[in-house]
């Protein structure tokens, strides 16, 4: 029987750490770009078992990418930058909250039997740790997706002890386009 998936995406996390992860393990000519296919993204996953629910929460998303994702069949979640009190940058806020709502949401409102049921959650912030225990005893599997050296060893061995870890370093030419860089 085919795992039911339910996939939850920082996006910051996919695709920033990714280009990093990209353009660290190949040499890249300044004229080409690492870029995220998120189509593709889709179909790396669904290879895993069926997508029940596939939802990308990020900050100040573009219109394009958002359409783009939806019509690949995500649920999409944009959230405002602000500006950070004492530095002045603009950083990212709610991002983690509203990932973590939208597992509880999915856990707690979700009466079908729970055998085959599969949270996999892609994204190596610490925060995130709470939430292993919490699914592991509402009885779903879990799975996180990390890149290789982007999350701490302690997030790994804690999302190890309540579900398994995949490491996305040697399978990212099933999502990551190598581009031509526009000139300017």
């Amino acid at each position: 029987m085919q795992k039911e998936l339910y996939v939850f995406i920082d996006n910051s996390f996919l695709f920033i750490q990714g280009y990093r992860y990209v353009e660290h393990a190949i040499a890249l000519p300044p004229t080409k770009k690492a870029q995220l296919n998120y189509g593709k993204f889709k179909n790396f996953i669904a290879q895993m078992g069926t997508i029940k629910r596939l939802v990308l929460v990020g900050s100040n998303l573009a219109g394009t990418l958002i359409t783009s994702c939806q019509r690949n069949g995500f649920e999409v979640f944009t959230l405002p930058r602000y500006p950070d009190l004492k530095s002045g940058k603009w950083i990212e806020k709610g991002v983690d909250q509203k990932l973590g709502w939208e597992i509880a949401k999915t856990i707690f409102t979700n009466h079908d039997s729970i055998d085959n049921k599969k949270i996999i959650l892609c994204t190596g912030d610490k925060d995130f740790a709470s939430l292993f225990s919490d699914i592991h005893t509402s009885a779903w599997a879990l799975e996180v997706l990390l890149w290789d050296n982007a999350a701490s060893p302690i997030y790994i061995q804690q999302a190890e002890v309540f579900g398994t870890v995949r490491k996305l370093g040697s399978e990212w030419k099933n999502f990551i386009d190598i581009v031509d860089r526009k000139s300017r």
